[in-house]
């Protein structure tokens, strides 16, 4: 259970509607997070200055901005799907994390509502169909990272936790050393970047995993299928019923669901190369784009890239 919820449900069992409790101490944001009049929970950020189209009403969502007696502004962001709760908390979770650093106050506010904006994005996406196949290949890769490298380095809750990916956040895995963008490759070993801030490290170090992956057909002793990765990482978290419904709640994220076509799509990880994202790494980041151009994707020749290569993503 994060800490978000934990609060939530310590106010729901006590009944206290209209109480809010900073995040926490340290966070250089003042948000907060409680229960409105209808018990129903919503993350709260004071601010300075809210813009005028702060408020924004979503089909999973409601944002609603107020103005306080102090003459500072409420900008309130509120589930209005009771049956999401749980991905709410894991959502709102992100958005504190990733705002710890390299937020300031005055641009909090839209930090916050593109955020949310984000998060309707995911909630919104079909999950009655199958992946397509370059949504596919980039959740196996991540798998690939969370189950044969962040879980033993991490462990199996650290490193659920740290896999933030499926939460829209900037890069795949969050750690408190780093953070790692994860890339399935082909034999090109061409990794596709697909916007400017993905490969900026913000001052910490930032690391980029390539996974070599093949499709196949083979049924074979090294192949494996979609289903079968999904099933390993379920059985690492048996044992803890908080880890196992974060790990249910990515995957419906991502837009996977059981299904039989991913029993007999099958893959082959033939390497994976580790990558520091240094200053002089090859890359375009927000600071180098000329004002008016609004997104960008590239590929990254890793081939090229020796100098950057290391032993792990830690």
């Amino acid at each position: 259970m994060n800490s978000l919820d934990a609060i939530w449900r310590e106010l729901e069992a006590a009944g206290q509607p209209l109480v809010h409790r900073r995040v926490d101490a340290v966070h250089p944001l003042d948000l907060y997070v409680g229960l409105d009049a209808n018990m129903t929970r919503e993350l709260v950020l004071i601010a300075d200055a809210v813009p005028p189209d702060a408020a924004r009403r979503f089909k999973a969502f409601e944002v609603a901005r107020t103005e306080r007696t102090d003459g500072r502004h409420a900008l309130s962001v509120r589930l209005r799907r009771q049956e999401l709760g749980r991905l709410f908390s894991h959502l709102c979770e992100d958005l504190v994390e990733a705002s710890r650093a390299g937020v300031s106050k005055q641009d909090a506010v839209r930090f916050v509502s593109d955020r949310i904006a984000r998060w309707e994005h995911l909630l919104s996406r079909d999950r009655e169909g199958l992946l397509d196949e370059e949504t596919l290949r980039g959740l196996v890769g991540e798998l690939i990272f969370l189950r044969d490298f962040a879980i033993p380095q991490k462990g199996p809750a650290e490193a659920l936790h740290s896999w933030r990916g499926p939460l829209g956040a900037t890069h795949d895995f969050q750690f408190a050393t780093g953070a790692v963008e994860v890339k399935a490759v082909t034999d090109s070993l061409i990794a596709i970047i697909s916007s400017a801030e993905q490969l900026d490290s913000s001052g910490e170090r930032l690391f980029l995993s390539a996974i070599r992956l093949h499709g196949t057909m083979e049924d074979t002793p090294e192949s494996f299928s979609v289903a079968d990765l999904v099933l390993s990482l379920r059985d690492m978290f048996v044992t803890d019923a908080s880890a196992t419904t974060e790990f249910e709640d990515k995957l419906s994220l991502c837009g996977y669901a059981d299904a039989r076509e991913y029993e007999s799509r099958r893959f082959l990880v033939k390497e994976t190369r580790h990558f520091e994202v240094e200053p002089n790494f090859p890359r375009l980041v927000p600071s180098m784009l000329a004002a008016g151009i609004v997104s960008v994707s590239y590929g990254v020749d890793l081939r090229r890239c020796d100098a950057f290569r290391r032993s792990t993503a830690f």
